[in-house]
């Protein structure tokens, strides 16, 4: 589609996901103060497609594997420097 239209930003792999539509409702309570987003819309059965694109979508799962893999190595450092110490200390008092 987006070689069709000249719209590069649709180009490439994208994922796609049926959303419900939120009404507007009220913006702020009785009081006056906000809502947040959630608040007080009500659900309709009016879906939409939303599009993302893969790059974008999966963004988070990498940067989770790469947090993982950096802690998984900061555990495994620590395990192989405490170790033998705590088991010279204890050959040592014994």
């Amino acid at each position: 589609m987006g070689e069709q239209t000249g719209l590069t930003e649709y180009q490439g792999e994208s994922i796609a996901v049926i959303e419900p539509v939120k009404l507007p409702g009220s913006a702020v309570s009785d009081s006056g103060a906000p809502l947040s987003s959630g608040v007080n819309r009500e659900r309709s059965d009016l879906l939409i497609l939303v599009q993302k694109s893969y790059q974008q979508a999966t963004l988070p799962i990498g940067e989770l594997g790469r947090k993982l893999i950096l802690e998984g190595l900061f555990a495994a450092a620590v395990i192989l420097i405490v170790g033998p110490h705590l088991r010279l200390y204890a050959l040592r008092i014994s």
